[in-house]
């Protein structure tokens, strides 16, 4: 059975009575000076609590309505009031001395506990000590009686603590944390503008939070530059827009949630559907360019490059080269060439057709086929339109992946901003004198070409550049709009 705690109280206080102070009288008098602890006070709240009750008591009886009369004795109840704490104060300094007593016979460190317990529960009655919920908006956590508080929670402080603390909490209403069910639509804005909307819709500097909502606010690139054509737009993610909906903490703003508005659907969001439904169709067509075409393409300009001649010479004689190749079964290397560039271009005809364009007509096919490679062109011209097939099939290639990367990115929210990317895409066929490489760049012009043609030195064997401002000239200053790289030595090598 457990014991009655008011009969331990009392067994220990009679203990103390009878313990004898003389030998350490002096030593227990400076320790027992700590437990005079300030006494309550009596507030304004407990005065009017008091006065209250007298005006009531004064309306109830059978005297005559009296303010000053109710006033008496609401000020006589706050003197018994004053007394009646008095008396308890004293009353619990007296049994702690006296159980501080007790416990010293017993353990020097018994007794230094109690103590210190004590004079934990009698700081409690002072009101500088009462305990207020705080919200930490220090960006680094607090750690306060070995628990961690991040920003935004909230934490339980006494009036000092809250001062050692200074500049890392604020002071926080009842009521925990609950979200606003409206909100203010989001558009990007300039940085300035952003500081202001947020703290329009009362967050604070102070929280972490407050900097994180003005970023999501700002448009800014990959080199942290404000992005100047989405001020002013709407700010959508996942097909949405979005709202600013406060976080509120009892009657403190502690973030801002950004929110999809529901119900709303921009009209960008419809179109990117749209759009991306035709890239999923053309999408095998193009793996079928990467996969076939160009490797097709590969092999004839390597047959060219590698000697093989082409004309209206050779388209002609070659059935009856090959009627003689037969007849006496010999081997010539010129044939072969033709014959394979004779193959892919009857491979290649079909796939000039556009993506997703319908069936090709023998005309068309005849007119795709000469386009792209034909026996009765020059050997040039032919080399010429089979490079510019691949690079635009290249191009086409990567573009269209580019769309679709574009298209799926949550960030964009604009088809301008998707025809500027695609605008600052390189479409280039042949290749370009790097920008580094003008005259204006070199002091002379000694300096000027051995840059240059240290360069185009530098390509490969099969490379078109682009000679339209005729840099490279002949002797008597003619000149080819396209120069390819290793021409002169083709089939030499």
């Amino acid at each position: 059975m457990a014991e009655n705690p008011n009969s331990l109280l009392a067994d220990q206080i009679n203990r103390a009575l009878d313990f004898d102070f003389d030998a350490e009288k002096k030593e227990y008098e400076n320790r027992l000076e700590q437990f005079s602890p300030p006494p309550d006070r009596y507030n304004f709240f407990d005065l009017a609590t008091d006065l209250s009750r007298g005006l009531t008591a004064q309306q109830q009886s059978n005297r005559p309505n009296s303010l000053a009369g109710g006033l008496a004795l609401g000020f006589n109840q706050a003197t018994q009031s004053i007394e009646q704490k008095n008396v308890e104060l004293a009353k619990a300094r007296r049994e702690i001395g006296l159980q501080a007593a007790r416990l010293a016979m017993e353990s020097e460190d018994k007794a230094t506990e109690f103590l210190n317990k004590a004079s934990l529960e009698l700081s409690k009655r002072d009101p500088d000590n009462e305990l207020v919920t705080y919200l930490v908006t220090s960006e680094a956590p607090i750690v306060h009686l070995g628990q961690t508080y991040n920003a935004g929670a909230s934490i339980a402080l006494s009036k000092s603590e809250a001062n050692a603390y200074k500049g890392k909490v604020i002071p926080a209403g009842g009521g925990g944390v609950k979200s606003t069910q409206a909100g203010t639509q989001a558009f990007y804005m300039s940085e300035e503008d952003a500081k202001r909307t947020v703290r329009n819709l009362g967050l604070r500097d102070e929280f972490p939070s407050f900097d994180d909502a003005v970023k999501r606010l700002v448009p800014l690139d990959a080199e942290g530059n404000v992005i100047q054509n989405k001020i002013g737009k709407e700010i959508y993610l996942g097909g949405q827009f979005l709202q600013m909906v406060p976080q509120v903490n009892g009657e403190v703003v502690t973030n801002l949630m950004f929110k999809p508005i529901e119900g709303v659907t921009p009209f960008f969001t419809e179109y990117r559907k749209d759009y991306l439904k035709n890239l999923a169709k053309t999408s095998s067509a193009y793996t079928d360019k990467i996969v076939s075409v160009v490797p097709r393409v590969d092999n004839a300009l390597a047959v060219i490059m590698s000697g093989a001649e082409t004309g209206i010479i050779e388209e002609t004689t070659l059935p009856i080269k090959q009627v003689l190749q037969t007849l006496f079964q010999t081997s010539d290397p010129s044939i072969t060439y033709l014959e394979d560039l004779q193959a892919i271009s009857f491979f290649l005809g079909p796939k000039m057709r556009p993506v997703g364009s319908g069936s090709t007509s023998d005309m068309e096919f005849k007119a795709y086929q000469s386009a792209v490679l034909s026996l009765g062109k020059s050997t040039k011209a032919n080399y010429l339109s089979l490079y510019a097939f691949a690079k635009l099939t290249e191009n086409s290639v990567k573009l269209n992946s580019l769309e679709k990367k574009l298209y799926t990115d949550g960030n964009i929210t604009s088809i301008d901003e998707i025809d500027r990317q695609i605008a600052e895409f390189d479409k280039g066929i042949f290749t370009k004198i790097p920008d580094e490489i003008q005259k204006e760049n070199f002091e002379t012009e000694e300096e000027y070409d051995s840059a240059l043609n240290e360069w185009y030195r530098s390509l490969p064997n099969g490379e078109v550049v682009d000679n339209a401002d005729g840099i490279w000239r002949e002797t008597d200053g003619s000149y080819s709009p396209f120069l390819i790289k290793g021409w002169e030595t083709r089939g030499r090598n």
